[in-house]
């Protein structure tokens, strides 16, 4: 379940709890019998998806509450909204150029405060273009897309069991319960279509990260000791109907503020 949270280190799509079997899941195939198996299988279909959409609610342990929405492409290309309290912003990673834009309340915290009023004036509400992409912002988006979550599914897991069916946006799934019984683990549930293709339709993560540093595969970097989240809620679709991404007309450069100038 670790996956989910590393995922979310920045701090169309429904969901229904695990109630009886429905009308949506009457003629469904069942999946595998064990969990590992329905995450094995998960994760085969999702590196075969290029694109998804996403929309998800993290909470820190702090209290600290993140609403997030947006479309994930290949090779780390992406749109992405995030709500921090009265924090907000809207990241556009394609083709090595990073577009942001925010509020007030994301600028005056971006720049501690010290930044001129007429200054945070001229970037709220503005796309603004990095001619340097922050790695961070690379990093977010690239765990979130296809092609790390399938790798990384399974990465820092605990001990997986189906836990029944419910429904997710109408669909038919299984529930499986990852235990977090791991180091640098977390409990939480994964939401599988039942019917073909076994999509991975929603993830939570449902308690606290363990002490201590998860195993990972090479390549998944799970386990920071800087990661907090204990309640991480997000929901996958749109699979392979994302529209593609078109850089934002008329950017400003960061220096241009400063100097009081109009678009890149």
């Amino acid at each position: 379940m670790i996956i989910v949270a590393a995922a979310l280190v920045v701090g169309g799509c429904g969901a229904g709890g695990e109630g009886s079997e429905s009308a949506a899941t009457k003629g469904a195939v069942a999946a595998p019998a064990s969990g590992r198996a329905v995450m094995e299988d998960a994760a085969r279909e999702l590196a075969k998806v290029r694109s998804y959409h996403i929309a998800g609610h993290v909470e820190d342990a702090d209290g600290t509450s993140t609403d997030l929405t947006g479309d994930l492409l290949p090779n780390g290309s992406g749109h992405i909204v995030l709500t921090v309290g009265e924090s907000r912003a809207e990241m556009i990673l394609l083709k090595g150029d990073a577009y942001l834009k925010g509020n007030t309340a994301f600028w005056n915290e971006t720049t501690d405060n010290e930044v001129p009023y007429d200054v945070i004036k001229r970037l709220v509400g503005r796309w603004v273009v990095q001619d340097a992409p922050d790695g961070g912002i690379t990093s977010v988006l690239e765990k979130m897309g296809p092609k790390h979550m399938s790798a990384c599914l399974l990465s820092g897991s605990g001990t997986l069991t189906q836990k029944g069916t419910g429904t997710v946006n109408g669909q038919a799934v299984t529930i499986v319960e990852d235990a977090g019984d791991v180091a640098g683990g977390a409990s939480g549930r994964f939401y599988i279509r039942r019917n073909a293709p076994h999509r991975l339709l929603r993830a939570e993560q449902t308690g606290p990260i363990q002490p201590g540093t998860a195993p990972s595969d090479p390549g998944c970097d799970e386990g920071d000791d800087d990661e907090t989240d204990s309640m991480v809620d997000i929901r996958f679709s749109r699979f392979d109907d994302v529209k593609p991404l078109r850089a934002p007309r008329g950017a400003l450069r960061v220096q241009q503020a400063f100097r009081g100038g109009g678009a890149a």
